[in-house]
């Protein structure tokens, strides 16, 4: 099979490898379409912590199935999204059935070679079959729309309450189309690029260029000098940190959605 396969710091080559052998209890998956997240783009630049070269990267991705080992309720030829986590399933997390907080948590594409290839073994519980009407390729953002529908439901966002998102990017896109799906009167968003606000105004939102405006003033003209009932932070810097308590109202709700990290001396 044809692979894209990360080498070294930012070289990824195109390579010929074997087709994946599956195990009891895996599928073979034929991936139809896959996304490139910011965490593809960490590990390219050698900056993350675990995913090592050479890897085949890709945790976003759908496809169909061509193998399959073990009793299953998937059949030859279904449509499938991936779900990328792998969990211990006996850690303390895992027995409360929060397997994506697993202490021994990996993922496909990051620990383990992923979906920028022809052909990926995935273990068939990590497998969602997909609806008639949903498009394979719309089915390749599964991933990313739920982390999404996670951090709006974890959130106690109400009909009618006006939210603020830091951040413009794939991730706060979504929230914000959640959002306005959870019933959002108002939905603002800021960030410093022009091509993801001329996105977010697509969408329906309130852009707010943070390079040209404080964000603070704005979304406080824009909620009476209330603030917004829900802060989505997902932009993960320190401005950001900052702007997050100030537009918040009064008893209003933070949701930290991006990883800050750590500085280095």
């Amino acid at each position: 099979m044809k692979a894209g396969v990360y080498v070294s710091e930012t070289k990824a080559v195109m390579q010929e490898k074997a087709n994946p052998v599956i195990k009891e209890g895996e599928a073979l998956v034929k991936v139809s379409h896959a996304g490139i997240c910011g965490t593809d783009m960490m590990i390219y630049f050698g900056k993350h912590p675990r995913a090592q070269a050479p890897l085949i990267m890709g945790h976003e991705f759908s496809g169909v199935i061509e193998q399959i080992q073990g009793e299953t309720k998937f059949s030859l030829g279904d449509r499938v999204a991936v779900e990328p986590t792998l969990s211990c399933r006996t850690c303390e997390a895992c027995v409360r059935g929060q397997f994506h907080v697993c202490k021994k948590l990996k993922l496909i594409g990051i620990d383990q070679d992923g979906g920028f290839a022809q052909y990926v073994a995935v273990p068939i519980h990590r497998l969602h079959l997909l609806p008639e009407k949903l498009s394979s390729a719309h089915a390749a953002l599964a991933e990313p729309v739920a982390v999404a529908v996670h951090t709006v439901r974890r959130s106690r966002l109400k009909v009618g309450d006006q939210a603020v998102i830091l951040g413009a990017g794939p991730i706060g896109l979504l929230i914000g189309m959640i959002a306005k799906r959870a019933g959002a009167k108002k939905v603002m968003i800021s960030d410093i690029s022009s091509y993801r606000l001329t996105k977010a105004k697509e969408l329906g939102f309130i852009p707010i260029d943070a390079a040209e405006k404080d964000v603070v003033n704005e979304v406080r003209l824009l909620t009476n000098d209330v603030g917004a009932d829900v802060v989505f932070e997902v932009a993960g810097n320190q401005i950001t940190a900052k702007q997050m308590v100030e537009t918040s109202r009064i008893q209003g709700e933070i949701v930290v959605v991006s990883v800050y990290k750590t500085l280095q001396k």
